[in-house]
């Protein structure tokens, strides 16, 4: 249910190259990953770009309303 929410909300339609659902053994995994057309962080930075703010913050919103755990992980280059 999560997942369908995550992939299917309008707000995120135009980063769906951007993030990736998928289901894991220790859970659902969101993955948001750099395309052609946008980048994530400055090249050389640990700055989020405006458009990774704008997923984080509705991914937040979605998956703030269960009680699982959640595990953060993440790189830039």
């Amino acid at each position: 249910d999560l997942k369908e929410k995550v992939l299917n909300d309008p707000s995120l339609q135009e980063f769906k190259n951007n993030i990736l659902v998928d289901q894991t053994p220790e859970g659902l995994r969101i993955q948001i990953v750099d395309s052609k057309d946008k980048t994530m962080f400055r090249a050389g930075s640990a700055q989020p770009e405006p458009d990774l703010r704008v997923i984080l913050e509705r991914i937040a919103q979605i998956i703030g309303r269960v009680p699982n755990y959640l595990s953060v992980a993440g790189h830039t280059d």
